[in-house]
């Protein structure tokens, strides 16, 4: 009897425990209509003001970013493209520039006409070829830098426009045609 007094008196402070939590339980409420937080209305208008004004501002980043990529992909086309002239031009240009041919049969070519004007060996004047040889070095290594600049330009990895491109080697040769005539002002 004793055991059975316990286990109610168990029972009963449980039942009591329960009571005291349900309490202090959130009681949920049923209620047909709607009710509208006065307070935090103000709060409600300025989100949605903002969220209007913010999808005006999107779809006008749409149309900005759509038209912006189009010119990228068109600059990224005309930066990949590479005229298949140049690589005959290519060769045309570097014998032009550095080739040591000066003759009406061979060509007539910058360094070929440096080498014409200073020869290492002159009968009229032989002290003159050591003279010479210094100014033959002299404009092979700028006429060759030139010529290098121009393989530059000219190279297919060489991301650049193909207008910019022709700008850049008429500038090469025009600096090739001004050492040539020794005209070093350019």
């Amino acid at each position: 009897m004793k055991q059975y007094f316990k286990h109610i008196k168990n029972i009963i402070s449980m039942w009591l425990l329960m009571l005291s939590c349900i309490g202090s339980a959130q009681v949920v409420i049923n209620v047909s209509g709607s009710f509208n937080d006065i307070l935090s209305q103000p709060s409600y208008d300025n989100i949605n003001t903002s969220n209007t004004t913010l999808a005006g501002q999107e779809l006008t980043n749409k149309a900005s970013i759509t038209l912006v990529s189009s010119i990228f992909k068109e600059q990224l086309r005309e930066l990949n493209s590479y005229n298949e002239q140049f690589d005959v031009i290519e060769t045309s240009l570097k014998t032009f520039v550095s080739s040591s041919a000066f003759s009406s049969t061979r060509g007539y070519n910058s360094y070929g006409y440096i080498q014409k004007k200073y020869p290492k060996i002159n009968p009229l004047s032989p002290s003159s070829g050591f003279k010479n040889a210094i100014i033959q070095f002299r404009f092979s290594k700028k006429l060759n830098a030139e010529r290098d600049k121009i393989a530059g330009y000219l190279n297919k990895d060489n991301p650049i426009p193909e207008g910019e491109r022709v700008l850049l080697v008429l500038s090469s040769l025009e600096n090739v045609i001004n050492l040539t005539l020794e005209n070093e002002k350019y």
